[in-house]
């Protein structure tokens, strides 16, 4: 699914349900310059899942040491190495009782089709964007317990939001919304009584909604100027 809409969480909430212990790897790091090296960080992150178990085993990015072998150009034959080492430990299954193994990718057309058969990857889930009628519960989680004012509306503001925003999306806009109510009150004296007193308004909600859609509307306005110069 795209970036943001809460993939590795769900990797979280997995070992957690199981109760395992949660071993997450960003693909990226495994890869080096150096001859043999990324093999050896495989086994090595292997091994170290095996004496976890029962554990979980994330790889997140694995589109970039998980990729299409047909798609290597010529000098990067090392990568052909990294993706040989990890389907010779993906097909350990004997010594591999405990670890469940997970991966995230937003580039799914980019990875070799020898992962994704039966006893390797053989189940995909698409994480996509939440449904709208979703937000006003999203919002409160990432609320937490910040104190609002009576007259904060969250509905009014989830109904100005456009489609298609991810978790991330969510959690940046409730952000962007507690440093505007943070800077409002430390333009006055807030004194010792500071916390008792501070609360979220609407117009710290609407501050942080215009900012997303300016920032959303600026993208859209740059891919449409790149393309009037292509």
């Amino acid at each position: 699914g795209p970036p943001g809409t809460g993939k590795t969480l769900l990797a979280k909430a997995t070992a957690n349900l199981a109760g395992a212990q949660f071993l997450s790897v960003k693909g990226p790091e495994l890869i080096s310059k150096w001859q043999g090296e990324s093999e050896r960080s495989i086994r090595e992150i292997f091994d170290r899942a095996r004496k976890l178990a029962p554990c979980v085993l994330f790889f997140d990015e694995f589109d970039s040491i998980g990729m299409d072998r047909n798609s290597i150009g010529d000098g990067y034959s090392g990568m052909s190495s990294i993706v040989n080492q990890l389907l010779t430990e993906f097909d350990g299954m004997e010594s591999r009782d405990g670890v469940m193994i997970l991966a995230a990718t937003n580039q799914p057309n980019l990875i070799d089709e020898a992962f994704l058969r039966e006893g390797r990857f053989g189940h995909m889930i698409h994480v996509g964007f939440p449904d709208p009628a979703q937000y006003p519960a999203l919002i409160n989680v990432h609320l937490g317990e910040t104190p609002l004012a009576n007259d904060v509306d969250l509905h009014a503001i989830c109904e100005a939001l456009p489609s298609e925003l991810t978790g991330a999306d969510i959690s940046g806009l409730v952000a962007c919304a507690r440093m505007a109510a943070i800077d409002r009150y430390l333009q006055f004296d807030p004194g010792v009584d500071f916390v008792e007193k501070f609360y979220m308004k609407q117009d710290d909600l609407q501050f942080a909604l215009n900012r997303l859609l300016g920032a959303r509307t600026g993208q859209v306005n740059g891919a449409a100027d790149s393309l009037l110069q292509i």
